[in-house]
């Protein structure tokens, strides 16, 4: 009955994030480049959506569903910028606070947020039934093998947070992490900006549904180890509220993810599925 309650709720939510959505983008100006990653965000979450609706009780589909809710209120959080958004003068730290930020649209932020809690609750609830959310028979998994990919997941998640803000939220906030790359040394600042919204996107997709784990777990660490070295937070100091932000939150992130590194997907993963088709030369990122 609470598994009917929570299908229900989930797409009701999700139909009107949608709908909502879309009206935005239909009323609002946006530039070209924002409305179009927005769209897209849109037309995954309705497929995920129906994906979640029929596969119920499949990981995969709960993880992409997740993936699409998180991706959506992310964009949309963004939206509503001023124009003239590429502050001048201040700290290195303002013009990038100003792009990360931004009123957004407030009711289809708070009701993304009422759709991840639905879909973690909904996957809760599947977990307490011994139900199978993967290809796994449910009496092999362990509580620890939940525990390592909850955690797993969402680290792959807090990426999304960065790359929609470097690479999809449009031109006016491409050009602020453009500008401030182009401020710690990398004069084709640009380019920089599309190789770290590159390497953010095959991370959090890596984590959040265990493919090629240790791979991506270890490409996640070296690239926040020289993230955090260039844009000079060693240097800052540790506490992550000091001016220009310490080093503690990367530093947490880092040695979190480097858990993966060692563990692998577990058994809750696309890894666990199909390492035993993977190269001979790529086996120990399967695994």
């Amino acid at each position: 009955m609470l598994n009917n309650i929570l299908r229900i709720a989930t797409t009701i939510i999700s139909a009107l994030i949608v709908v909502l959505g879309a009206q935005t983008l239909l009323t609002e100006k946006i530039s070209s480049w924002g409305g179009t990653s927005m769209t897209v965000s849109l037309i995954i979450l309705t497929i995920t959506t129906m994906m979640a609706w029929r596969y119920r009780a499949s990981y995969f589909s709960l993880a992409t569903y997740l993936y699409s809710t998180v991706l959506v209120g992310r964009l949309f959080s963004t939206l509503r910028l001023p124009e003239n958004m590429v502050a001048t003068g201040g700290s290195a730290l303002d013009p990038l606070l100003l792009g990360e930020t931004g009123p957004g649209v407030p009711y289809i932020m708070y009701l993304s947020y009422a759709l991840v809690t639905l879909i973690v609750v909904q996957a809760v609830c599947l977990i307490l039934k011994k139900k199978s959310l993967s290809t796994v028979s449910s009496h092999d998994i362990s509580l620890n093998d939940w525990a390592i990919t909850f955690l797993r997941v969402y680290v792959g998640l807090m990426f999304i947070a960065h790359y929609s803000g470097h690479v999809l939220a449009g031109p006016e906030q491409f050009q602020i992490f453009a500008s401030y790359f182009a401020g710690v040394g990398f004069h084709i600042g640009g380019p920089m900006v599309v190789l770290a919204g590159v390497i953010e996107i095959a991370v959090s997709i890596g984590l959040v549904f265990g493919l090629m784990t240790r791979l991506a777990a270890t490409s996640a660490v070296l690239y926040l180890y020289f993230a955090t070295l260039w844009g000079e937070h060693f240097s800052a100091g540790y506490i992550w509220v000091l001016p220009n932000g310490g080093w503690e939150f990367s530093a947490l992130w880092m040695i979190v993810i480097l858990v993966f590194t060692i563990t692998g997907g577990s058994k809750i993963s696309i890894d666990n599925v199909i390492q035993e088709k993977a190269p001979k030369w790529l086996k120990w990122s399967f695994q």
